[in-house]
């Protein structure tokens, strides 16, 4: 078994050779400076993580801005989590090679890359380590008693609880628990005095945590008409990874997801008081994937999801093999052992891949060094970067690269003077190819001009929400359905359906100026598959492009449905040239859909815009 682990940490070891990504510095960075309070106080984006940022905290502190020790404390914390899977599966089945069955699916697990080699993801990681550490306790409680393993059960459960909100599914697990493994002469007090122990505490953390989540977060919690699909397409990845599951979706493609769920439900009934541990697992595996499928379902797939399903699903492996005897053992432990074979060359392809195009040091502190050359210290340093970026992770380039963040002034104003502070220095900073470049004499005029006339903004991504201004609005919209459309009138997409022509020809504004546009439809009722677009035409692409449009799934039953456009943040709007169409399109039948509101959000600073003209097909009037 220590073989088996240390095995797995040294094929994961080129993680160590990896460089910060994304904006994984700025989170450490700003955990780093927090007070005890403040932990439980700043939001990872719209959640409140005190664990994650504690972990955050004791990274800093360990490894500073050298990214090697963020990854070893994760892999420390995986390694750790394998061990405990181990010593579960064993206990409830009574056989080692069974938990160390388990214990190698868990490890040769590819999915676990992506939480493992991102620290700004490592809340997976300590979520997992905490709710299997839960359920642990939680047995070794209610079979042999003490208060030790009580509080050693709260503990975790809370930890876990200010890791990940996910974490949520270690209640479920508790009950299955509870019901399964407790001998049901236990008494009925006793049982819900135990359970009382648990869930009120847990009930209290939940409603704080709920309590915390920011109203203006961006993330939409809501139960739509795509949980059940996605729900199963979470379950069907769970359970079958990689080839195993391509085969099942070429063989099946319109059934796979549902052939998953009844041999499920079939193993579920067959295991039911013949094999208590296989049912525990087993029935644990929709539950580690269900709150990503019931309250973000439009949230997309991520490998670093299923990490809770990763210890079911290798623990429910694991009590399988243990019920087996003579041939049909053989035959199964072979095919755990070409998975766990086919896992392995498949993490060892992905982490090569992260060692060899992420390696360190970090181009972008190497190259602002470079750029920096003559620059005199404590100076300012104006940086022009790309309008889609958020400034975290120029932050963080900044603080590698040796800086002060109060030196640092993305969207230089001051391009549109003719001259620098002294001492000062402008820098572009190509974020697509993590470099930065001084601005030449001629490139900083250009730009200036740009500003002057309309066609770049003046404020950062960061400043976005507080300098928007209702541009528009269409309070007439409330009850208006859009106008019909024949086949092929939908632009680019050829979509039938209907659209509503928001802006008249004659209107032109220039892309940059608008950073939001909101649609909010009703839905009344709409047919499967039916898709809401909004497709600007620019002079540059007449006729509309892919790339130039939002699009949203409409749920089948009574809902609404808020649609967002940001093209003043995209970077693909830079040589579109003026607006000269915005189109609401949808591939329904007008009967199925009303408009409740449009508005328009932007910089007026930029340009002055001309009046909003009334979409085609609006009423003359306000209906009353």
């Amino acid at each position: 078994m220590p073989a088996a682990v240390l095995g797995a940490l040294l094929l994961l070891s080129p993680l160590l050779g990896v460089r910060f990504l994304g904006d994984d510095f700025i989170w450490v960075y700003e955990a780093s400076r927090q007070t005890l309070a403040g932990l439980f106080q700043r939001g990872y984006f719209e959640f409140v993580r005190p664990v994650n940022e504690a972990f955050w905290y004791l990274m800093w502190w360990f490894s500073g801005t050298d990214p090697r020790g963020y990854r070893l404390l994760t892999l420390g914390v995986f390694a750790l989590t394998a061990l405990l899977l181990y010593q579960w599966v064993r206990e409830l089945t009574g056989r080692p090679w069974a938990g160390f069955m388990a214990l190698c699916l868990f490890l040769a697990d590819p999915l676990h890359v992506e939480p493992l080699g991102w620290p700004s993801a490592c809340s997976e990681v300590l979520a997992g380590a905490f709710v299997l550490a839960t359920l642990y306790a939680w047995r070794r409680w209610r079979l042999e008693g003490g208060t030790f393993w009580m509080l050693a059960t709260l503990f975790a459960m809370l930890a876990a609880f200010g890791s990940k909100e996910s974490s949520i599914v270690l209640l479920p697990g508790l009950i299955l628990v509870e019901i399964v493994l407790v001998p049901p002469e236990e008494p009925l007090a006793r049982r819900l005095r135990a359970l009382a122990t648990v869930l009120v505490p847990a009930a209290l953390a939940l409603t704080a945590a709920a309590l915390s989540v920011a109203p203006e977060a961006g993330y939409a919690t809501s139960i739509s008409g795509k949980t059940l699909s996605v729900g199963l397409e979470y379950l069907n990845r769970a359970l079958l990874t990689g080839e195993l599951r391509g085969a099942l979706v070429t063989l099946l493609p319109q059934s796979a997801n549902l052939v998953v769920a009844v041999a499920l439900v079939t193993a579920l009934v067959l295991t039911w008081k013949r094999a208590p541990a296989l049912f525990l697992n087993l029935a644990w595996v929709p539950f580690t994937i269900m709150p990503y499928a019931v309250f973000v379902p439009d949230l997309a797939i991520a490998d670093r999801y299923f990490y809770l399903a990763s210890l079911a699903v290798a623990g429910a492996a694991g009590s399988f093999l243990a019920r087996l005897r003579g041939f049909p053992a053989v035959v199964w432990s072979v095919l755990v052992v070409a998975v766990v074979t086919m896992g392995t060359l498949q993490i060892t392809r992905e982490v090569r891949f992260q060692a060899d195009n992420y390696g360190m040091p970090q181009p972008e502190a190497e190259s602002l060094r470079i750029a920096l050359a003559d620059h005199q210290p404590g100076a300012p340093v104006f940086v022009y970067c790309p309008t889609q970026m958020e400034l975290h992770p120029l932050y963080a380039c900044a603080m590698l690269g040796g800086l002060d963040l109060e030196q640092v002034h993305p969207w230089p104003d001051i391009l549109c003077d003719d001259k620098l502070p002294e001492g000062s220095t402008a820098l572009f900073w190509d974020q697509f190819s993590t470099r930065f470049s001084n601005l030449t004499e001629d490139v900083r005029s250009g730009l200036a001009a740009m500003v002057r006339d309309g066609r770049a903004p003046r404020t950062g991504s960061a400043n976005l929400q507080r300098e928007n201004t209702e541009l528009a609005v269409w309070p007439e919209a409330r009850g208006w359905t859009p106008q019909a459309l024949d086949l092929g009138e939908g632009g680019g997409w050829k979509t039938p359906g209907m659209a509503g022509r928001l802006l008249s020809p004659e209107t032109r504004i220039p892309p940059l100026a608008i950073s939001l546009v909101r649609v909010e439809l009703e839905v009344l009722r709409a047919s499967p598959g039916a898709i809401c677009l909004l497709n600007w035409r620019t002079e540059a692409n007449p006729q509309g492009q892919p790339k130039l449009e939002v699009s949203s799934g409409l749920p089948l039953g009574p809902a609404a449905v808020t649609l967002w456009l940001t093209p003043g943040t995209r970077r693909e709007w830079w040589d579109q040239g003026d607006i000269l169409q915005l189109e609401l399109i949808l591939s329904t039948t007008p009967a199925e859909l009303k408009v409740r509101s449009i508005s328009v959000y932007g910089h007026p600073r930029v340009r002055p815009l001309p009046e909003p003209n009334r979409p085609e097909g609006f009423p003359d009037s306000k209906p009353g």
